[in-house]
Order: structure tokens, then sequence, then C-alpha cells
């Protein structure tokens, strides 16, 4: 990491520097904007599959319709074992 600049230094030594939250509310604000990036990250990865799905498909169409359609109709399912 580089040295702090002299600007960084004096706005971080400032003698009159003002809370503008406790710790407690960062916490709080922090945890909601992580879940806010998990559910974008799970949303636009859940997007890229179907986008990576249907392409395979496209490709699959060419040789065989029925593993095209297979590829476009799989739906993923955890294993679970009982």
């Amino acid at each position: 990491m580089s040295e702090m600049s002299a600007f960084q230094r004096r706005f971080l030594n400032r003698a009159e520097a003002v809370d503008l939250f406790t710790q407690a509310e960062f916490d709080k604000e922090l945890e909601l904007a992580k879940q806010d990036i998990l559910r974008m990250a799970i949303a636009v990865t859940g997007d890229a599959i179907s986008i990576e799905r249907e392409i395979c498909a496209k490709i699959a169409e060419k040789f065989d319709q029925a593993a095209a359609d297979a590829i476009r109709n799989h739906v993923d399912k955890p294993d679970v074992e009982h």
C-alpha cells in the first residue's frame, strides 16, 4: 500500500472531525450492503447460466434436437441423500 498523501494525513488527523454515524449504524448498513451484493450476485449468476445454457442448446440443435431440448429444459436439483 502506498503512503498517504499530505491531504489524507491532514484530513484523517483533524481534531474537529465529526462522527457521521455510530459503529452500530455503520455495521447495520454494511450488513445490508453485503446482502444486496449477494442478492445481485446470485441473480446475475443465474442469468449467466441461462445465457450459457441457451448458447449450448443452439450449438446442440445443429446436431440433435433432443439434446438441445434437454439442455434447455435442464433444472438444477440439489444433491440430497435420503
